[in-house]
């Protein structure tokens, strides 16, 4: 039970945000998404098949040269060129490095840089970051050190190894689907109707959605493994890039910098691939995730999302093996805000500090500039000999991230890390928790679709899809269309708007108050 202490204190964090609400102007409103995202009438683009083909991957690298000056276009290298290695017991990249060149380094030093390494370019980060490959294995440390003593060098850093954060087993699917029981109420969900969802018992959804159920005009991101986008309880509800969608094949129709990226894109490539326009769950990590924050509700088949109505943007930022790369993150969320995502969810992380540079930059825009509230799994990976002291990652230790531990399912702490120093630099605290253990969720089976996945856990994969519902649920209802104003009450909502199951406060194993929809609600004055 609460402290009437506690309690005040929060209701005095909501009304001082609210008092700023009488004289703050709403003039600036929201940053505009174009309006052919969401609300052109969708035509049949033959690229609709969302079937990535060798012309896009072409016209892609060409779109990606034009962000390098004249003379580095030569050391571009294309991403399916070679074969990144996600090795899980490494920390960093090999052969890579990520290098930020100062403004008035000019076209010709820059490119003797970084022929002086052998590098070629991979990619170019929306921070003006360079990611470098072909640097001699084995050498990384040394060379970084080189670049940053280099007075044309304003920043330089390895390239941190990120993944999905599941302690145990997840994703497998169920045999069998049960039929709803008579009389079943709402929602009418098979799984639901028969008591498994326990997850959504824990964060009081029932009572919650008496109130809010969500809005079909807000986007969540899912910067994951992929999503399968055909799963008969997700299909309806994934984001579709409108301009794309009645556009023309093989073209750039809405000027995004990505070629018919009609339901999103794969920041990591299959194999061998170049990145593309089919970012197809090869893991069911992502179908998972995307399940618990918004699969389709109320519709007699699978499982409840929490969100019932809020579409789903598919941004593959993870490789079929669950690792990927600090860059394809920081890529992945630069996608989402600007292509109108109003909710990111990570349910990844590393265990290095890597890239804190960029990952600060991304959150800073995508809050900032497009409105974003982004939310991440803390990581899990106290066996990792790279992380000893259980740090509990990027980017979920990035300030203003909502970064999200695991509960058991009986509401105790699922030993997930708590550390929030990496390298002798501090960073931001464990923000909230949310259910992670026996979670059910969307997945495929080989041979058929399943409604369900049963995922033991614990994992802050699946408690940070929690936190992504919940706020979006709140996004569709704050009321205010100022900018700041929205971020501000969500966010402290999140943090203070749930059920203190530790000392009464913050600590480092529930962080503020672990998530709840109905107290959210109540807190934020969504009724």
């Amino acid at each position: 039970m609460k402290t009437i202490l506690s309690k005040l204190k929060k209701y005095s964090l909501l009304l001082a945000t609210s008092c700023l609400l009488i004289v703050a102007s709403d003039s600036a409103g929201l940053l505009s998404t174009p309006s052919a995202i969401l609300t052109a009438t969708p035509t049949s683009n033959p690229a609709s098949n969302i079937t990535a083909s060798q012309d896009i991957q072409t016209l892609q690298i060409e779109i990606e040269k034009k962000k390098l000056t004249v003379s580095e276009r030569a050391l571009f290298s294309a991403p399916g060129s070679y074969q990144r290695k996600s090795n899980p017991t490494k920390e960093y990249a090999e052969g890579e490095i990520a290098i930020k060149f100062k403004p008035d380094t000019s076209e010709n030093k820059r490119a003797e840089i970084i022929s002086k390494y052998n590098g070629k370019i991979r990619s170019v980060l929306q921070t003006g970051t360079r990611i470098l490959t072909g640097i001699e294995t084995g050498r990384e440390k040394q060379i970084l050190e080189e670049l940053k003593l280099n007075p044309d060098v304003e920043y330089a850093d390895l390239i941190g190894v990120v993944s999905q954060q599941e302690i145990g087993s997840g994703g497998s699917g169920a045999s069998v689907n049960p039929a709803p029981p008579p009389q079943c109420g709402t929602p009418n969900d098979e799984w639901y109707c028969n008591n498994y969802q326990h997850n959504l018992v824990q964060i009081s959804a029932s009572v919650g959605w008496w109130w809010n159920k969500g809005s079909s005009s807000t986007i969540i991101a899912i910067l994951d493994s992929g999503i399968d986008y055909n799963h008969p309880d997700l299909d309806q509800k994934i984001w579709k890039n409108q301009a794309e969608l009645q556009g023309n094949a093989n073209q750039d129709d809405d000027g995004n910098g990505y070629v018919d990226d009609i339901q999103g894109w794969d920041f990591m490539g299959s194999g061998s691939n170049n990145q593309d326009n089919n970012p197809m769950d090869e893991k069911d990590h992502g179908t998972f995730v995307a399940g618990i924050a918004a699969a389709e509700t109320n519709n007699y088949t699978g499982i409840a999302g929490i969100n019932w109505h809020a579409k789903i943007m598919n941004v593959k930022v993870l490789g079929s093996d669950g690792f990927s790369f600090g860059d394809s993150v920081i890529q992945g969320i630069y996608y989402a805000a600007q292509n109108g995502a109003k909710i990111i969810n990570i349910s990844s992380s590393g265990q290095s500090n890597y890239l804190a540079n960029d990952f600060q930059q991304a959150v800073n825009e995508a809050r900032t500039v497009y409105g974003a509230v982004i939310i991440a799994s803390t990581s899990y990976n106290q066996s990792n000999p790279y992380n000893g002291n259980c740090f509990i990652g990027l980017p979920a230790g990035t300030s203003d991230v909502i970064s999200v531990s695991a509960l058991n399912t009986d509401g105790t702490d699922a030993g997930t890390c708590q550390q929030y120093s990496y390298g002798g630099v501090q960073y931001q605290k464990l923000q909230t928790s949310a259910p992670g253990e026996n979670v059910y969720s969307t997945t495929k089976e080989a041979g058929g679709y399943t409604s369900l996945g049963y995922g033991q856990g614990p994992a802050t994969s699946w408690a940070a899809p929690h936190v992504a519902g919940i706020a979006s649920i709140l996004y569709s209802c704050v009321p205010t269309q100022n900018q700041s104003l929205k971020l501000e009450i969500i966010e402290n909502t999140l943090r203070y708007g749930g059920r203190d199951y530790g000392a009464t406060g913050w600590d480092n194993k529930f962080g503020y108050e672990s998530a709840n929809l109905y107290e959210a609600l109540d807190f934020a004055n969504c009724f």
